[in-house]
């Protein structure tokens, strides 16, 4: 099974495209040190509860990143 995407050509040749990317790609979230101390806690509140993965998915971060 295949998917096809069909993009739009205007006038001038150029493709105009609605997925996900069409803007181009994104910069990458950077945080503040009082930003990552906050998501820290969070995270070690999280855990104590046996939610630390939940928190992780929720805020888009991987345990890497907290390591």
């Amino acid at each position: 099974m295949s998917n096809l995407v069909v993009a739009e050509v205007g006038q001038n040749g150029s493709m105009n495209s609605s997925g996900p990317r069409a803007g181009g790609p994104t910069r990458r979230r950077s945080f503040t040190p009082a930003q990552k101390l906050e998501l820290l806690t969070q995270y070690e509140d999280a855990c104590t509860g046996k939610e630390g993965g939940a928190f992780l998915r929720e805020q888009g971060l991987y345990s890497s990143q907290i390591a």
